[in-house]
């Protein structure tokens, strides 16, 4: 399971709702992959920091803490491009894009991001006025 941003309204919520998130996710009969967005971004005060998060998350919940590749099965990576803050002064995927070195056997990629599309082109994908890459 994919959870792209927000999982959390924000990184100052009750450690209960962190508990209550957290059983609920023990019973996911497959693994979970979180990546922080910009209401819950992995800053110094993050959730996904807190004593509650790191000593009731099960197993087989992960956080995606940054662009490295992370191999989840036999020819299958996530790439996340995880928010730092909760305004980020660059694009966070861009980043991703830019260090990421050919996959191997020609494996599978799939790439985690949080933001909205504001502006639809059909020959290109634009990312906060970045031109990402040509269609």
């Amino acid at each position: 399971m994919l959870v792209c941003g927000d999982a959390f309204e924000s990184n100052q919520v009750d450690r209960r709702t962190i508990a209550r998130a957290l059983e609920a996710l023990k019973d996911v009969p497959v693994p979970v992959y979180i990546l922080p967005g910009n209401h819950d971004p992995l800053n110094a005060a993050s959730v996904y920091r807190s004593s509650t998060f790191i000593e009731r998350k099960p197993a087989h919940v992960h956080v995606i803490e940054n662009t490295t590749p992370l191999k989840v099965a036999d020819g299958l990576e996530l790439v996340g491009a995880p928010w730092m803050s909760k305004r980020p002064s660059y694009n966070p995927i861009i980043e991703a894009l830019n260090t990421l070195q050919p996959t191997e056997n020609r494996g599978i990629r799939i790439c985690l991001a949080h933001g909205a599309v504001d502006l639809f082109l059909p020959d290109k994908v634009i990312c906060w006025g970045y031109s990402c890459c040509d269609a």
